[in-house]
């Protein structure tokens, strides 16, 4: 009997190293995993200090308009400063496939606007990322929170607002924020494009008002920022980064 349960054992034996074996490379494989995961978000991210600093100046996070604290500081300028090579290769390289096409302040007043500079924001509707991106917008295999690839999308976006109402900058701010389909509805509407007949209407007032800002407002805040980034000269400032990759 004893031979038998010696034998019956060194059968299992085998079985059970494997056993052991998996349990061991899963133990150490899971870990490794999520090591991974986090490093390739962070990393995707950019990575830089720049990103930090931007969010040390306390703009991250914020949901910014003309009056708010982010002008109040060194935030706005930090991030001016953090985000204006990457605006400006991505603008740079949609204006050499169509014009008109938009400007870098343009592209920072709707990014402030949007995320306040914050790469990793995201809206109660799952908009993603500096240009507060839907995430029906991207490839599979793509990482909305990586900085370039949210602007090239956003910028995308910007750029074929800006064709479809031929350069008006507040229409292009409604259409990015209500959808192109409203301010269409409104020139046809009201016979007009000026923006500033158009934001006194009854129902383009009220627009997206249960959405927390309604779009005149939205409008309004991002043409203040166009404002300020141009004054700031930010869209002359560095030489192009060449096209992105």
């Amino acid at each position: 009997m004893a031979v038998l349960q010696a034998w019956r054992w060194r059968r299992l034996l085998p079985y059970a190293l494997a056993a052991a074996m998996f349990a061991l490379m899963a133990s150490l494989f899971v870990p490794a995993m999520v090591v991974l995961s986090i490093g390739h978000y962070v990393f995707g991210l950019g990575g830089s200090q720049s990103v930090v600093a931007t969010c040390a100046e306390s703009v991250c996070g914020q949901m910014p308009g003309p009056q708010t604290p982010a002008w109040s500081g060194a935030g706005a300028q930090a991030v001016a400063v953090t985000w204006l090579p990457l605006e400006t290769q991505v603008v740079d390289y949609y204006c050499a496939r169509q014009q008109p096409c938009v400007d870098v302040a343009f592209v920072q007043a709707v990014m402030m606007q949007e995320s306040g500079g914050d790469p990793v924001a995201v809206s109660a509707s799952g908009a993603l990322g500096l240009m507060q991106v839907e995430p029906s917008h991207f490839s599979a295999g793509q990482n909305p929170l990586d900085p370039l690839t949210n602007l090239m999308a956003g910028v995308g976006y910007l750029d074929s607002l800006d064709a479809m109402f031929h350069g008006d900058l507040p229409l292009v701010a409604a259409g990015y924020n209500a959808g192109p389909g409203a301010p269409e509805q409104w020139v046809s509407m009201y016979g007009t494009s000026d923006w500033s007949v158009l934001s006194q209407e009854p129902v383009v007032e009220s627009w997206g008002a249960n959405q927390g800002i309604t779009t005149a407002q939205y409008v309004d805040d991002v043409m203040a920022y166009y404002g300020e980034f141009s004054a700031m000269g930010a869209a002359g400032a560095p030489p192009s980064a060449g096209t992105p990759s």
